[in-house]
């Protein structure tokens, strides 16, 4: 039970803005839960940096640059998951047609 708590509460601070986010972009339970399928298929960590692939996602240095808040970092390793979550729902609404990867039958990485 202790550990349900411990993990609903770390969840919950991807969601609920600051006063100084204000304007940050927040994503939905929804959203949330089909980026973190990607993210449990591609990554282990979130703030993975590489010459060519970063963040939680493992997307293209590049596609973050095109899909991210002009206001987030340059590299998406440095970005917030609940960032790099607005902007893999940003790129799905806008090149995706509204389809998410499918992460069906993933066991947690390549």
């Amino acid at each position: 039970m202790r550990y349900l708590v411990a993990l609903s509460l770390a969840v919950s601070s991807f969601f609920v803005a600051s006063p100084a986010d204000a304007k940050r972009p927040v994503v939905s339970w929804s959203i949330w839960e089909k980026v973190l399928r990607v993210h449990n298929c591609e990554e282990t960590r979130w703030n993975i940096k590489g010459p060519v692939y970063s963040g939680g996602l493992g997307w293209r240095n590049a596609l973050w640059g095109q899909f991210k808040a002009p206001w987030m970092p340059s590299s998406m390793g440095d970005a917030k998951p609940v960032w790099q979550a607005w902007a893999m729902a940003h790129f799905v609404s806008q090149v995706n047609h509204g389809y998410w990867p499918d992460q069906s039958g993933c066991n947690g990485g390549y």
